[in-house]
């Protein structure tokens, strides 16, 4: 259980303009309280059959489906089932493969229903926003942060407002290098706003003034803190997470391992869900085994899910504008049914067919 005055206490003790004296009267205002909370801290065991009644009243009043968030998705959502309560989510790629772009795309998916919070230690407030316009309009960003619009299309930015206020959606911009800090705002957020689901892009920008250089550690403890964090104020934190260069010399395909995580430390203990970005098309590979084209290709791979099954997931992007797409579900007039592009299926109609094309060539090929 979260406790105020542990914090406040480490709080004072990171303060940089007072000396050890003042430090010490602070602390002993505190004290006293803190014994009392020492108590709280450990939450109380309960039994199997106490939890087995719990969930099985969520599953029949059907409660189970509001801990969990969809994508936005739909063959993401069939596989990984949306994110959870609860959970610590890391999405890692290399450098501008596409990880903040898929964290503009699950944001905008998001917030339309639930409140969102986004942590941007990369990008300014000013070009994260640029990106949420241009997904929005379709017009490019880097026009849009240029300011090289033409009238009409000025005309597009001012007739968006309405989808805007469609996202209920808070953006920070943050290079604060205090855990408590980043709790503290969460913690605002979601008793003022009802903030469901906090994005942090990226983790390897974050800090905490702990560890000084020994850098793996000090990810390791904000890869514990932002589990933590999910956990005790069940919320979903989802963060990105740069990938080491191993991966670019990796033979073949050069598809992303666990162990690529960089400074990865705990990282990949703490997540309970994992998903790397990868293109094709990143590393000059601009078709795929069967001849298929790999332009504007994403593939999202899950390499760790403690709820779920662990697979591939293709998508179509236009970085240009920030969009990501499903790659749509076509038609089969055949049956009136539909299939992905990625699950082919033959029709009732054409299997008749192949069987009646295998019968005749047996009648062919029988012995006299």
């Amino acid at each position: 259980m979260y406790n105020p005055i542990i914090y406040s206490i480490e709080n004072i003790l990171q303060k940089k303009n007072i000396d050890a004296d003042e430090r010490i009267v602070e602390i002993k205002k505190v004290i006293s309280d803190l014994q009392t909370f020492k108590k709280e801290n450990v939450k109380d065991s309960k039994s199997l059959l106490e939890l087995f009644k719990n969930n099985l009243d969520r599953i029949e009043n059907k409660k189970l489906e509001s801990t969990l968030i969809s994508t936005g998705y739909s063959a993401l959502d069939r596989l990984i089932s949306g994110f959870g309560m609860g959970e610590f989510v890391v999405i890692g790629g290399r450098p501008s493969i596409g990880k903040t772009t898929l964290l503009v795309n699950f944001v905008l998916n998001i917030s339309r229903n639930h409140p969102v919070l986004f942590f941007s230690y990369d990008l300014t407030e000013s070009s994260f926003t640029s990106r949420i316009i241009s997904n929005l309009s379709l017009i490019p960003s880097d026009r849009i942060i240029n300011n090289d619009l033409k009238e009409h299309e000025i005309t597009i930015l001012k007739n968006i407002e309405a989808s805007l206020s469609m996202h209920e959606l808070y953006i920070n911009e943050t290079y604060s290098n205090s855990m408590i800090d980043f709790r503290l705002h969460c913690e605002k957020m979601i008793s003022e706003k009802g903030v469901k689901i906090v994005f942090v892009d990226y983790i390897q920008m974050m800090s905490s003034n702990k560890f000084g250089s020994r850098r793996e550690l000090e990810i390791s403890y904000i890869s514990r803190e932002l589990k933590r964090l999910a956990k005790e104020l069940n919320i979903c934190v989802i963060a990105t997470s740069q990938l080491s260069r191993a991966v670019e010399n990796r033979g073949g395909e050069k598809r992303p391992i666990l162990s690529d995580l960089r400074e990865s430390g705990s990282i990949e203990q703490d997540a309970d869900k994992v998903i790397f970005v990868y293109r094709p098309e990143y590393y000059g590979f601009l078709q795929d085994e069967y001849g298929n084209s790999t332009l504007n290709k994403m593939q999202l791979i899950i390499v760790k899910n403690r709820s779920g099954k662990l697979g591939e997931v293709d998508l179509i992007c236009d970085f240009s504008s920030s969009s990501i797409e499903d790659i749509p579900e076509y038609a089969d007039p055949l049956n009136d049914t539909t299939f992905s592009s990625s699950e082919f299926i033959f029709s009732n109609q054409r299997l008749n067919e192949i069987n009646e094309k295998g019968n005749h060539d047996e009648d062919e090929n029988a012995p006299f």
